[in-house]
């Protein structure tokens, strides 16, 4: 099955409600792109509790394959231009973030994603 593209249509379900009791903002549909960087820019208690529908690969990809999406492809174009030299940051954090190792703590890809620094 070919890899999609970044401006592949995607789903991703499980983010954080933005409102508790309508339960709304719990779903986000885009580009691939987007929907990743969206989940890139989750602290890591968020990130394992998501999923993403992409479309044409037929089942949904789970925490680990989303990042190991974004190890081989680089993070999304418009939040690597916007992070700059901490590409490789992210990328060694994304490492560590395994569902299994929930428990443990490490720090979070999430500052680097959202413009803070290392994280």
């Amino acid at each position: 099955m070919p890899e999609p593209s970044w401006d592949t249509h995607a789903r991703l379900d499980g983010l954080p409600a933005t409102n508790w009791k309508r339960r709304t903002g719990v779903t986000m549909d885009g580009s691939l792109a987007a929907c990743l960087e969206k989940w890139l820019s989750l602290p890591h208690h968020h990130q394992i509790n998501c999923s993403l529908a992409v479309s044409g690969t037929g089942e949904p990809w789970e925490p680990e394959r989303m990042a190991a999406f974004v190890r081989r492809h680089g993070p999304p174009p418009a939040l690597a231009a916007r992070i700059h030299g901490n590409a490789e940051v992210l990328m060694r954090m994304l490492e560590e973030t395994k569902a299994e190792q929930h428990l443990r703590h490490f720090r979070d890809a999430a500052g680097i994603a959202r413009g803070y620094g290392r994280g």
